[in-house]
């Protein structure tokens, strides 16, 4: 059995997490079957790079250029690639192809192309892609229950081809490399945010409450946001910060290795996340394994994800979360509460449990795929 798998989105998001996560886990704890790996360049090359019981032709790379989202992508096959009957065809999200003629298993991590689309027309392709992935993929993969329930009552998948399949701990190791910066504010407190500058995001919400309580005097913490996205982001993110007066305030890290960035969440006072729309929310379970406390909004999948460590906000009454910031601010037994809380919750994710579900469905698709 070989399992093709579309590499492509390694090194971006949250999905590049979760595949080059599994492709280090099928590393580590070597699989039963061989891996063609499809794109993804150099970065998933090195994943492999000196591997130990695993021999070159236990893992093949191919070149795979497609543009994400485009038709070229949905149309492509592996036939030209050796795939053969009882080969399995594997994607860690859902805009990949789906004329491969082997079983698909795919990852959806969110609907948010549908529920938020981020320009105009997103969500029409978007309902056209799960339409015919609903007709055509074996097994639908989804981090969270919240996910789960969305593609069964809003676009019609079939329960028992979507299995919930919870991520693991976040990308970041476990301690700061040597010589991490662990003040990235020069000794200031700060709070962390991170994420795409996308509206479900909620940044603009966090920004103009934070400025509200910059001016009252009532916290004295810097913000430092990451991941924010393509430059285009950043500047329209820093013109807003401009806009509120308060660019000193707000500092803008890009391109953290996984290692720096562990540092700032251990540095950090508490994580800071407003999203309203997540698959399942990465962040939450990197601070918390950091042993950072979480302001999360009231919201599913996040409270799923978060258990008891996290406080809570309610999006529709922002004076709750101006005073969640100010208690993580001002209380440090309630923060050493959630810190312990968010450890205890972290433990229920790993990798390895990701990996071992995500192969054992893969096997089972590859032996209806044989007919067996």
């Amino acid at each position: 059995m070989r399992v093709f798998v579309d590499a492509r989105m390694a090194g971006s998001s949250g999905i590049g997490v979760t595949l080059e996560a599994l492709l280090r886990t099928w590393r580590d704890n070597p699989p039963p079957f061989d891996l063609t790996l499809m794109g993804g360049g150099s970065l998933v090359a090195g994943i492999f790079h000196d591997a130990p019981g695993r021999s070159a032709e236990r893992v093949r790379y191919v070149p795979w250029s497609a543009r994400m989202y485009s038709p070229a992508a949905a149309v492509h096959s592996l036939s030209a690639h050796g795939a053969r009957r009882g080969d399995v065809f594997f994607s860690p999200h859902y805009a990949t192809t789906l004329n491969s003629g082997l079983p698909l298993v795919c990852f959806v991590q969110d609907v948010i192309h549908w529920s938020h689309p981020p320009r105009r027309g997103t969500s029409s392709y978007s309902r056209t892609y799960f339409a015919a992935l609903r007709r055509r993929a074996a097994y639908v993969l989804t981090p969270s229950r919240h996910v789960k329930v969305q593609l069964q009552t809003m676009l019609g998948f079939p329960a028992h081809r979507v299995l919930r399949v919870p991520l693991g701990p976040g990308g970041t190791t476990d301690s700061p490399a040597p010589g991490a910066a662990m003040t990235p504010c020069a000794g200031a407190p700060y709070f962390l945010a991170l994420g795409l500058y996308k509206s479900h995001k909620n940044w603009d919400f966090m920004l103009k409450r934070l400025a509200g309580l910059w001016l009252a005097g009532r916290i004295p913490h810097r913000l430092v946001a990451g991941g924010l996205g393509p430059q285009s982001a950043r500047a329209r993110f820093e013109r807003t910060v401009a806009a509120l007066g308060v660019a000193d305030r707000v500092q803008v890290i890009d391109h953290v290795p996984a290692s720096e960035l562990t540092a700032y969440y251990q540095g950090a006072t508490a994580l800071l996340f407003p999203s309203l729309a997540e698959g399942f929310g990465l962040p939450i379970l990197e601070a918390q394994r950091a042993g950072t406390p979480v302001l999360i909004a009231d919201r599913e999948p996040m409270t799923e994800v978060a258990g008891a460590g996290a406080l809570l906000f309610d999006p529709d009454q922002p004076a709750t979360f101006d005073g969640g910031v100010a208690q993580l601010a001002e209380d440090p037994a309630l923060r050493a509460q959630l810190t312990t809380h968010g450890r205890e919750n972290v433990a229920r994710y790993s990798w390895k449990k990701t990996a071992d579900h995500v192969t054992e469905v893969l096997e089972r698709a590859s032996g209806e795929g044989r007919g067996g």
